[in-house]
């Protein structure tokens, strides 16, 4: 069981680089593209929050 525990904390802290990858791509590439930025700035946010969302679904269903 901690193995499992430990295995999962391993994938969270590679998803969590990937995703801090990804940002800081994205925020690199609105700084190049500043009137793309203003277009694409609020569906990242909207991708973000529904990436909070999600987990706590599934949480709430697993009860």
């Amino acid at each position: 069981m901690v193995d499992g525990m430990e295995n999962l904390q391993d994938d969270l802290k590679r998803a969590q680089k990937t995703i801090d990858r990804a940002e800081a791509r994205f925020w690199t590439a609105c700084d190049a593209l500043p009137e793309r930025a203003e277009r694409l700035a609020p569906q990242t946010e909207v991708a973000h929050l529904e990436g909070l969302i999600r987990p706590l679904e599934v949480s709430r269903c697993a009860r």
